[in-house]
């Protein structure tokens, strides 16, 4: 059996029941509804629900005493200091507001950053940024928190903002997960080394190991013609890659075929189709959440891929 027969079909129930948050956001028609709010004196303070959900904001609701003397944009998206939820949660709404926000010379408000990609991306893009304090108060208020969570042409000019070639290269990069990498631990390939030998027996392979600088990340992934890897953050990357680039993920499966990471894991099949990539899923069953690969089979997968055959998004 090849890695294409066993990528499970969207008519499995499992798929059903995994599809069924992203069914239920599709649903509510907030989702595909966008605004951006400027307010001459304007206040912001947390909690807030910086989301599809927000609340549609007047100048009433933001109106307040006049404190920074210039203009803020606070956008409190939850966990946003880390790359992923930066990349699933803010930078949309950038890509949304990026013209008013550089129109009126904004400064974004955070709540922080902990990965420094996140602040090596917003200082890319030219946008300065302060961190959430306290209320904020300034003389303009640009509220860009209603922004559709998934919509390809705000994940599309988000990629474009950022300078990510418009066609893919010819290597195929292997995301090497470690326990000195990896945040949450386990999806490690055991027999990661072995794989990556037999895959440069066939292909120009490029193995990334850790951010070394937003610069070898673009390059890194924007040269990618395959992208494969155990689901982690540092798929996260695929940002970098461009349209038509093919992304193959490895997910661990328990004995009863139930994903380990349930409705996370459908994270990158999203931000795949998001960003105009092929998408594949390779389910692996495990004991734990650590497995083996059958090199053989994936560089079938590859070849396949490489040689032109027509794609479309294989998820589980």
């Amino acid at each position: 059996m090849n890695e294409a027969d066993r990528v499970l079909s969207n008519r499995d129930p499992r798929v059903r029941e995994w599809f069924r948050d992203l069914q239920e956001t599709a649903r509510d028609p907030r989702a595909l509804h966008g605004e951006v709010c400027v307010v001459p004196n304007g206040m912001f303070q947390t909690p807030f629900d910086c989301g599809y959900r927000s609340p549609r904001l007047t100048g009433a609701a933001l109106r307040g005493s006049g404190g920074f003397a210039g203009v803020l944009a606070p956008i409190i998206v939850p966990e946003a200091w880390s790359f992923q939820h930066f990349v699933d949660g803010l930078l949309p709404k950038l890509a949304q507001a990026e013209h008013i926000l550089r129109q009126l010379k904004a400064t974004l408000v955070l709540e922080s950053i902990r990965d420094p990609i996140v602040g090596d991306i917003l200082d890319r893009l030219g946008f300065r940024y302060r961190f959430y304090s306290g209320p904020v108060r300034a003389h303009t208020l640009v509220s860009a928190c209603r922004a559709p969570p998934l919509h390809p042409q705000l994940w599309m000019r988000a990629a474009k903002m950022l300078g990510v070639p418009s066609i893919p290269g010819t290597s195929v990069v292997w995301l090497r997960r470690t326990p000195a990498t990896s945040a949450n631990g386990g999806r490690m390939i055991t027999n990661q080394d072995s794989v990556i030998k037999e895959l440069r027996k066939h292909f120009n392979v490029v193995v990334f190991t850790k951010y070394e600088g937003l610069e070898h990340a673009m390059r890194t992934f924007g040269s990618a013609r395959v992208i494969i890897g155990s689901h982690g953050g540092a798929l996260t990357n695929v940002l970098f890659a461009p349209k038509g680039t093919t992304v193959i993920e490895y997910m661990p499966l328990d004995h009863s075929g139930t994903n380990y990471l349930r409705h996370a894991g459908m994270m990158m099949y999203h931000q795949s189709a998001m960003l105009g990539h092929h998408y594949w899923r390779i389910p692996v069953v495990s004991a734990s959440s650590n497995y083996l690969v059958d090199a053989k089979a994936l560089v079938q997968l590859v070849r396949f891929i490489t040689k032109g055959a027509k794609r479309a998004h294989h998820e589980i």
